[in-house]
């Protein structure tokens, strides 16, 4: 939908009487594109879940890719390798994940501050609000993994479970005291916890 320029923002609204201005980013005053909304945009929101993402990340890789709207958009097609071109399966999945799930959540929040809350800035959402969102909804993700590795329910079909354990490695909360394969552990939870604050960032979007 993204690359077919599908979804109702920036120039989607300048043909419609009334509507123009949807178009636009009051706050930015630019044009409100998808790629203003996923990566531009000063309204609260965006910058932060980029952040979340990157401080997930870093549990298990050094570096951060640095981030585009093309590669947001190809994520799915990403391969990340070693030094020797092998592709790190674990890492390359953590990556999609992270992407996908923060972008969406990115549309998402934008689509409530302006249908749901009328834009006003007083009923924006506050930094807390959207860093328990991001990792309500990477847990989310988590725990589907582990759900969809219980090859008794699904079979063939079941995801394998070294293949969860690979993409969630070294980015869980008190990891030292699981066991080696704890899939069907109850209560696995990433490491960001979810009433800390984000020091430094009341103030940022």
């Amino acid at each position: 939908m993204a690359i077919h320029n599908a979804y109702k923002c920036g120039r989607y609204w300048e043909n419609i009487p009334s509507y123009e201005h949807r178009g636009r980013c009051a706050v930015c005053n630019a044009e409100d594109s998808l790629e203003h909304v996923l990566l531009e945009c000063n309204i609260p929101g965006q910058r932060l879940i980029w952040e979340l993402a990157q401080e997930l990340w870093e549990m298990k890789h050094p570096t951060w890719p640095r981030l585009t709207y093309g590669k947001i958009l190809g994520c799915s097609t990403a391969d990340l390798r070693d030094e020797k071109k092998n592709v790190l399966h674990g890492l390359t999945r953590l990556y999609r994940i992270l992407i996908t799930e923060s972008a969406y959540l990115i549309w998402c929040l934008r689509c409530e501050r302006k249908i749901s809350r009328n834009d006003e800035p007083e009923r924006w959402h506050t930094q807390q609000e959207i860093r328990n969102r991001w990792i309500k909804q990477i847990n989310t993700r988590l725990i589907l993994d582990c759900a969809m590795a219980n090859a008794k329910r699904y079979g063939k079909k079941a995801l394998e479970e070294d293949t969860v354990l690979q993409t969630w490695h070294n980015t869980l909360q008190n990891e030292d005291s699981l066991p080696d394969n704890w899939v069907r552990e109850p209560g696995v939870l990433v490491g960001i916890g979810l009433n800390n604050r984000l020091q430094g960032h009341d103030n940022d979007s």
